[in-house]
């Protein structure tokens, strides 16, 4: 077994037995010494000092187990191998097709989004994105939507980005500035809007683990068996127009609206008409 073979097994030994460290067999060392790597057996204290963000991640620092961590380097300092770079290059995003398609819309040199470039609502800031995005944008418009959006649908996207800077980052705060030097708006949690026909429109938040997928649900479920046991308190939503949709996720529906928002709406009637 040559240098890089070697390698490239105490990796998968190690990605096959998890985060910690620690979970060496018998057979993993063998590989590290063929690897060319000094091995020692230590036995480690009981318990762990468990003041450091490494020992409470890892279970063990080099505070505590001093000769282990001399270990680990050293399996550290194999993994950071140019061999081991090579042999890994194959398995690199760019070099795999993911769920999502990422080369479809962009190339490894220019272009780091899973959002169209050359969608026209990107100009607005608006990613053009599947329903799972890559990346946390603020919000975008799903791509596979059945319809696209009027240029006033287009620019009420574009504000309900802005209104969420505003809101969370101040109109004119440094962090603000700092997003908009990207083409995207990227924060924490992305609303994906979809577009089913004209004045019908859902949402989903890319963080939801339950419940429908999209609110309202798709029009072929509405007022079917799943549609009733889902709205049993309450009558069942849909077909709702982007402002509807965007007041929804706002809570305005609900004993606490966001002020903000109903604000927001107010003073931009260019982009909310009454």
């Amino acid at each position: 077994m040559d240098h890089a073979d070697a390698v490239l097994a105490v990796l998968l030994a190690l990605a096959l037995t998890g985060p910690d460290d620690t979970n060496l067999t018998e057979a993993d060392i063998d590989q590290l010494m063929a690897a060319g790597v000094p091995v020692q057996i230590v036995t480690a204290p009981p318990t762990p000092c468990q003041t450091t963000q490494h020992c409470a991640y890892h279970g063990w620092c080099r505070r505590w187990a001093p000769e282990f961590a001399t270990i680990m380097s050293a399996v550290n300092k194999v993994l950071r191998t140019d061999q081991l770079s090579a042999l890994l290059a194959v398995f690199t995003p760019a070099n795999l097709t993911s769920r999502h398609d990422r080369t479809r819309h962009m190339t490894a040199t220019s272009w780091k989004y899973d959002a169209d470039r050359d969608d026209p609502l990107a100009n607005l800031r608006i990613p053009v994105t599947s329903a799972h995005p890559d990346w946390r944008y603020i919000a975008c418009f799903d791509r596979e939507s059945e319809a696209r959006p009027t240029d006033l649908e287009a620019a009420q996207l574009a504000s309900y980005i802005e209104q969420y800077k505003v809101y969370f980052f101040g109109a004119n705060s440094w962090y603000k500035r700092k997003l908009e030097e990207q083409p995207f708006d990227a924060d924490a949690v992305t609303r994906v809007f979809h577009k089913w026909a004209d004045d019908d429109w859902s949402y989903r938040v890319d963080t939801w683990q339950y419940g429908p997928f999209w609110v309202p649900l798709a029009p072929r479920f509405r007022g079917g068996e799943f549609a009733a046991h889902l709205y049993a308190d309450e009558a069942a939503i849909g077909p709702l127009t982007l402002v509807q949709v965007m007041d929804r996720d706002k809570h305005m529906h609900t004993e606490y609206p966001s002020k903000d928002w109903a604000t927001w709406k107010a003073v931009h009637p260019e982009v909310f008409p009454a």
